[in-house]
């Protein structure tokens, strides 16, 4: 099975979240709660450029947001 499109919850600040997902070739497209809490967990949506394999997604997600 292939997505596009997850939603997910991680913890860490805004800004170097936003800083690793804008330089991701993988990401398409993201949206960010914008909590002003810096440790506080995020809730976060993904857009993959191209669809991914499910069983690949954690890993993918993990290097791009270590």
């Amino acid at each position: 099975m292939f997505v596009r499109t997850i939603e997910l919850m991680a913890e860490g600040e805004k800004e170097d979240m936003m800083k690793k997902l804008d330089s991701s070739e993988m990401i398409g497209d993201y949206d960010l709660d914008t909590a002003d809490i810096k440790k506080d967990k995020k809730n976060i949506i993904l857009s993959f450029r191209n669809p991914v394999d499910i069983k690949y997604v954690a890993p993918a997600v993990n290097s791009i947001l270590n």
